[in-house]
């Protein structure tokens, strides 16, 4: 088979002259290592393999081995490189892992490049999407669009009818750093989960925002507020048909 190189190399190289790292911790799947050589087969070798000129070992590349191994290619680009020492190497062993976790996709985004592709009638499998997963990805468009409609939080609103009433309240926090002051001023350490046998259900919930309710406990406190709050659905009174509430003197959120 021949498959086009169009990344920078320093030589291509027998696949059984390259030794994998005896540390690297990093296992592939089946799955991602025939959808990365289905990748190289359709537009080539994008990024080289990486071996150290110190140790011979690869630091990066050790799927991108395993495809061209399932391709059953006999070489493969290698980009040499100097290490100055083992630790260097090892640091971006694990580096060239773990720093690509770090990232968040832009949801939008996302869907408009899966619609150019679908547009194109170009494979999405060979950017890792299944047909059924880009399909899902591409109807929450018109479900983004109907949570903007609600104020762009997609908090939904919650009607409730006559004879219900709030028996707990939902947090939504957007800030970690929210999240943390919040559980320190409302003093929680623990929380019944419904779903896990034993525990009881604790009655029907609301999910508001979260910063704007932490804001208003700060206010309460004299303290500083949070950033910027957005809008809530407020809960209905007792005389907009909610028949339990909190009771007079109750502190509204």
């Amino acid at each position: 088979m021949d498959i086009r190189v169009e990344c920078s190399c320093t030589e291509m190289v027998r696949l059984g002259d390259l030794k994998p790292h005896p540390q690297n911790p990093n296992t592939h799947s089946e799955t991602q290592i025939a959808t990365l050589a289905d990748l190289i087969a359709s537009i080539g070798w994008r990024f080289p393999i990486v071996v150290s000129k110190r140790s011979g070992y690869i630091i990066a590349g050790h799927c991108r081995l395993a495809a061209a191994e399932r391709l059953g290619l006999d070489e493969a680009p290698v980009d040499y490189q100097d290490f100055a020492s083992e630790v260097d190497e090892l640091t971006q062993l694990l580096a060239d892992n773990k720093i690509p976790e770090f990232a968040k996709r832009d949801a939008q985004k996302e869907r408009e490049v899966l619609g150019k592709l679908l547009d194109a009638n170009a494979s999405t499998i060979l950017a890792g999407y299944s047909p059924v997963e880009a399909e899902k990805l591409l109807r929450m468009a018109d479900e983004h669009d109907e949570k903007s409609a609600l104020g762009g939080h997609g908090i939904p609103a919650m009607e409730l009818q006559p004879h219900e009433h709030y028996d707990y309240l939902v947090l939504l926090f957007r800030q970690e750093y929210d999240w943390i002051h919040a559980l320190q001023a409302l003093g929680v350490q623990d929380v019944d989960y419904s779903s896990i046998p034993g525990k009881k259900k604790i009655g029907l919930g609301r999910v508001m925002d979260g910063t704007r309710v932490l804001s208003q406990l700060l206010h309460a406190q004299g303290d500083s507020e949070p950033g910027p709050v957005g809008d809530d659905h407020v809960a209905p009174t007792a005389a907009d048909g909610d028949a339990g509430g909190d009771g007079p003197g109750a502190a509204p959120v």
